[in-house]
């Protein structure tokens, strides 16, 4: 086991030392979606802290730049060391969500979301969120509200502006492109993150409204890869918000 803290690490990245040590403990297996990213977060977020966001995006783009070469020269090859990377490639929206940390949307109190599901996935739900999975795909559904789902919207085109207007490759190595769609009853819009370098990425998000309200989602592979999304969306148009009577 190659454990970041026994390496000689830059001193530009001693402050991530402690995470990198949690990841490199964990079974290549274990590296999914769901490693617990406290101390990670933490020490990036204490690493901009103070910082304006062009500052932060610079900032995380020169580290992830320095982490890299630092691995590559190790020539460390765990999983941990993929992991990390991935986390790191998009110092753009990441910097955004240290900076400004977002609050999951909500509908009213209590609201439930339900949804056929695939054959052979299993659903759970969380505090009124609709969590559905198979091996490798992770798809969340979330009560929304009607103001909430206008401000996603916004946010999104936003998000795309600045990304279009970029000069800078490296805050936005891939793109977000967005789509109308209908599913029956159920419509609004499909946004989709697509990345070919440094490694394939993708992720989807949703703004609907559905039977009874609105919903929030995103579908993503547990590893980033390519994944078939259309499994999920033929079950779309079943969606439907549970209000409390």
């Amino acid at each position: 086991m190659n454990l970041p803290s026994a390496l000689n690490c830059p001193e530009q990245l001693v402050y991530l030392v402690p995470a990198l040590d949690e990841l490199a403990k964990l079974p290549a297996e274990d590296l999914g979606e769901d490693v617990e990213t406290s101390t990670l977060e933490s020490a990036l977020r204490e690493r901009v802290k103070g910082m304006k966001l062009r500052e932060a995006i610079t900032c995380l783009t020169e580290d992830s730049r320095v982490l890299k070469n630092w691995l590559k020269k190790a020539k460390i090859e765990d999983g941990w060391v993929f992991w990390i990377s991935a986390y790191l490639m998009r110092p753009g929206p990441l910097a955004r969500n240290l900076l400004f940390p977002r609050r999951l949307p909500s509908g009213h109190q209590g609201d439930l979301v339900e949804m056929e599901l695939p054959a052979g996935w299993t659903s759970e739900s969380i505090l009124g969120h609709l969590i559905i999975r198979d091996s490798k795909v992770l798809c969340t559904i979330i009560p929304s509200n009607e103001l909430q789902n206008e401000g996603k919207i916004n946010q999104n085109e936003v998000r795309e502006r600045t990304q279009n207007n970029s000069r800078n490759p490296l805050a936005h190595p891939g793109k977000w492109s967005r789509l109308p769609v209908r599913f029956g009853e159920c419509s609004g819009y499909k946004y989709i993150f697509a990345q070919s370098e440094p490694v394939s990425w993708k992720a989807l998000e949703y703004v609907l409204t559905v039977n009874g309200g609105f919903v929030y989602a995103t579908i993503n592979h547990k590893k980033g890869r390519d994944f078939d999304e259309g499994v999920i969306e033929a079950k779309f148009h079943t969606l439907r918000i549970i209000s409390p009577i």
